[in-house]
């Protein structure tokens, strides 16, 4: 009985850990978007400046979750900016800003699924024409979900 209650224990505290690291990853997720939807207006307002956010939250945090949200949160915006020019300079800020979000996906260790339903978009698959740029074989996954 002792065995059953020792294996028991190990696996409560493995799982409140798991759940316990699994909080703080969002908690950075949500820092990061908020360092990039709370920045100065002109701050954000061009692909130039959400590129240059995006990389400074990268840069300045340690944490790769910190990253992707603040990646996600650029990438967001972009989407929502009806007036960008999608000219060859702002492909290429895109695609910095792509980046972010790619080398964060992949120190995090998390699947695209992930990332497109990190991103807070209604529709989750909108991020992954941005995510093509870089990598055209990116998917979120399979097109017809069960929701």
């Amino acid at each position: 009985m002792t065995r059953v209650a020792v294996i028991a224990l190990a696996f409560a505290m493995t799982l409140s850990s798991g759940i316990a690291s699994g909080s703080s990853f969002m908690d950075d997720v949500d820092r990061g978007r908020a360092s990039v939807l709370s920045a100065p207006s002109g701050d954000a307002a061009t692909v130039a400046g959400r590129a240059t956010l995006a990389e400074s939250a990268a840069t300045r945090d340690e944490s790769p979750a910190y990253a992707l949200g603040a990646g996600l949160a650029a990438l967001s915006l972009d989407l929502d900016d009806k007036s960008a020019r999608r000219s060859k300079a702002d492909r290429a800020l895109l695609e910095r800003q792509v980046h972010v979000v790619l080398n964060a996906q992949a120190a995090a260790g998390i699947g695209n699924r992930a990332v497109c339903l990190l991103s807070g978009r209604s529709d989750p698959r909108s991020i992954e024409a941005l995510m093509r740029l870089v990598d055209p074989a990116w998917s979120c996954g399979a097109h017809h979900h069960a929701d």
